[in-house]
């Protein structure tokens, strides 16, 4: 099965701070969930919420995406952004009876209306289900078509609850593909921690009531939350020479991590674009083959020899990036290994 890239409709352009969240509380009744929650969030950021269940993840996504009013503190968003919210169980969309693949036609780029049949697809909306009215789509369904909806929309803030619920791995790598190439900034809440590792740059820690940011990717929070248990055998107590040179260490680690995934997302980008290139070329080929025996062409002997020679070289072509797209396999296996 041919893979499916999709990239995101460029979104509106957003200065460098994103959100600034200051002292934000939420309670129900005399309840806290969390309070004094204080961060900042740049554009770009790829950002993990975790925490334990109850910890109030979910109701955080919630009053940052607007969707509740927060108890206390200030929520400020930059300049031009425009967030878009996802979460399980959702309102379905007011177009109940459109069907879903009119449905995205009404939110998507007129661009992006010839993928939409593939990214259906890739959502699990096989065959006819992309005429099913909405209104009878089961719940899994309508959590799929939500995020796909979302995703096609241009928003350059995306808030994201639980977003790979309800999705095979083809859905999965789909949509960590087109987050990670994603310009602008994405919050998101998640328990599948190959997700996790993948896409984010940083980690927003839920618990006790309350949140701490650790600035370094799932790698580096993991290894953070060993040295403060003193898993790495050392009291704690100070910062001696041992404890630094597991620190340096850590942070090594950390920053090779983000250089692996680079390198990673580079050489798939360019295979990305080598596999359009190749399906290009057979088109064009199974396009001059068509002409090649068309009568009237074929009594043209120069003609001929035109297309001939068109269709020599774009197999030619094919064959040199089939070459390039093998040196890729085997650089991404040797960055895996």
């Amino acid at each position: 099965m041919k893979k499916i890239h999709f990239t995101f409709p460029e979104p509106p352009h957003t200065g460098k701070r994103v959100l600034t969240v200051t002292g934000v509380a939420k309670h129900y009744g005399g309840n806290a969930v969390f309070q004094d929650v204080s961060f900042e969030l740049f554009r770009g950021e790829k950002i993990v919420v975790v925490g334990p269940n109850g910890a109030g993840k979910s109701t955080l996504l919630r009053v940052l995406a607007g969707v509740e009013e927060p108890s206390a503190g200030l929520i400020e968003r930059g300049e031009k952004v425009e967030a878009g919210y996802f979460a399980v169980d959702l309102e379905p969309p007011a177009a109940e009876a459109l069907p879903v693949l009119d449905f995205l036609e009404t939110i998507a780029p007129a661009d992006l209306h010839a993928k939409l049949r593939g990214l259906l697809g890739a959502f699990l909306f096989s065959g006819d289900d992309a005429f099913k009215p909405v209104s009878v789509l089961s719940g899994g369904e309508r959590n799929r078509l939500l995020l796909l909806a979302l995703l096609v929309h241009p928003r350059n803030l995306l808030i994201l609850d639980e977003p790979t619920n309800h999705l095979d791995m083809t859905s999965k790598d789909v949509l960590l593909d087109a987050l990670s190439e994603f310009s602008g900034t994405v919050l998101f809440v998640s328990h599948d921690r190959s997700f996790i590792e993948k896409l984010a740059d940083r980690v927003l820690e839920m618990g006790n009531g309350c949140a701490r940011m650790y600035n370094g990717d799932y790698a580096y929070y993991r290894w953070k939350k060993e040295q403060e248990n003193g898993e790495f055998g050392g009291t704690g107590d100070s910062p001696g020479a041992a404890g630094g040179e597991d620190f340096s260490q850590g942070k090594k680690n950390h920053l090779q991590s983000k250089r692996l995934r680079s390198e990673l997302r580079k050489l798939e980008r360019e295979e990305e674009e080598i596999l359009e290139r190749i399906d290009r070329l057979t088109e064009e080929n199974r396009s001059l083959q068509h002409r090649l025996a068309d009568e009237t062409v074929y009594r043209d002997g120069e003609r001929v020899k035109e297309l001939k020679s068109a269709i020599h070289a774009n197999t030619v072509r094919e064959q040199e990036l089939l070459g390039r797209w093998q040196e890729l396999e085997a650089e991404k296996t040797r960055l895996l290994s």
